[in-house]
């Protein structure tokens, strides 16, 4: 079964030749085609893509937060819906949320976002596409636990090589960051970091960590102090919430300290209020001195 995958920027252009490489191995029967020239530059007039489009049985668009915008991407979709049925168009949608299609034209189609989940219902339908060489659930869901790693493990190094594509806007909606302190039966104080998902979705959240002030670097927290463990990472499931301890005592010099911040898969960052950890520094302080007297 042949796959029409379109790109246009670098980023786009680097996912598009992942899941070319990554999705046969999944489903060995699939063959997908990647465009050697960007859509953009005109190449969806040449010979070789009109050729392609006439043999294509499912289409993807690679969509990022510098390309959505244009033009072409409308273009492209709409040329896919006429050589495919609208359910097997499919935007993939690599830095950027199903809602910020909401205006766009590619909001009629089914999107995929960069989520474990998400993309295996893409496989999924991709499979049942594939009429007699279609494979069961089971081997499909097998083969694609295989093979998952490497396909997020790419995707990821494509992200960090482009960090113009980086959504860097909170999203208070989805994850919410509470600071708060909390004392153990020992006596000691720390201060807890919190992370509630109120998203419909998973989220895959990396260690936390502080912001400096006056500066661009941060700080990884990478033990859990109450604990004495590292800092646990992965997905955090819709309505569930992850703690992380501190004890500020290990840390060099707190009076550098502006903010405390967990990332996701795309580099979102998903922030305390300053105010807020800056009195939970304050108090933190008070009660150690307190303690100590």
């Amino acid at each position: 079964m042949k796959i029409f995958i379109s790109w246009s920027g670098k980023l786009s252009e680097e996912v598009a030749i992942i899941l070319k490489d990554w999705m046969p191995n999944v489903i060995q029967s699939i063959k997908p085609y990647v465009s050697s020239e960007d859509i953009e530059k005109g190449t969806r007039w040449s010979k070789e893509i009109s050729k392609e489009l006439e043999v294509t049985n499912y289409g993807i668009l690679c969509v990022t937060k510098e390309n959505v915008t244009r033009p072409w991407i409308n273009f492209e979709a709409g040329a896919l819906s006429k050589s495919v049925s609208e359910s097997k168009v499919c935007p993939f949608l690599i830095d950027l949320k199903t809602s910020e299609l909401t205006r766009s034209p590619l909001s009629q189609f089914q999107s995929t976002s960069y989520d474990r989940e998400d993309i295996l219902k893409l496989m999924s339908s991709i499979n049942n596409s594939c009429g007699e060489k279609r494979i069961s659930d089971t081997y499909l869901e097998k083969s694609f636990d295989m093979w998952w790693s490497l396909l997020e493990n790419k995707l990821d190094c494509a992200l960090n090589k482009h960090p113009e594509n980086v959504a860097s806007t909170e999203i208070e909606e989805e994850i919410k960051i509470i600071t708060s302190l909390a004392m153990s039966s020992d006596g000691r104080r720390f201060i807890c970091v919190e992370a509630q998902n109120h998203g419909d979705k998973s989220v895959f959240l990396k260690v936390p960590s502080f912001t400096i002030k006056s500066s661009t670097d941060h700080l990884p927290i990478i033990i859990d102090s109450r604990f004495h463990e590292s800092v646990p990472t992965g997905e955090l499931k819709s309505g569930d919430s992850r703690e992380i301890f501190i004890d500020l005592n290990e840390v060099e010099n707190i009076d550098l300290l502006e903010n405390v911040f967990f990332t996701d898969k795309i580099c979102r960052k998903f922030k305390s209020s300053p105010e807020k950890f800056s009195n939970i520094v304050k108090s933190w302080r008070e009660s150690e001195n307190l303690r100590k007297h």
